[in-house]
């Protein structure tokens, strides 16, 4: 499968131990590699505490892409797929 970055990783520390992590664009199968690397990167580098996941920019999201983000939530125990909604 081809291995091409259809999506961004957005970090924000918010304060107080508190990270949100916002995701946007395809998470699939053929990214599904490379989007667990550079998350698990990035999720390292943030001080420890709480980190929220915000899918709200997720175009596409397969079987796979649900699973990677299951696996990082059971790497990183910190991290909490809280629902966040940005509305305008």
């Amino acid at each position: 499968m081809d291995s091409h970055k259809t999506y961004n990783i957005h970090v924000r520390e918010e304060g107080g131990g508190k990270t949100l992590l916002s995701l946007s664009g395809r998470i699939e199968t053929g990214n599904l590699h490379l989007f667990l690397s550079e998350a698990d990167g990035l999720v390292h580098q943030v001080s420890p505490g709480s980190i929220r996941v915000d899918l709200s920019r997720v175009e596409y999201l397969d079987s796979a892409g649900a699973l990677g983000l299951l696996q990082l939530e059971d790497r990183r125990s910190q991290i909490h797929f809280s629902p966040v909604c940005q509305c305008d």
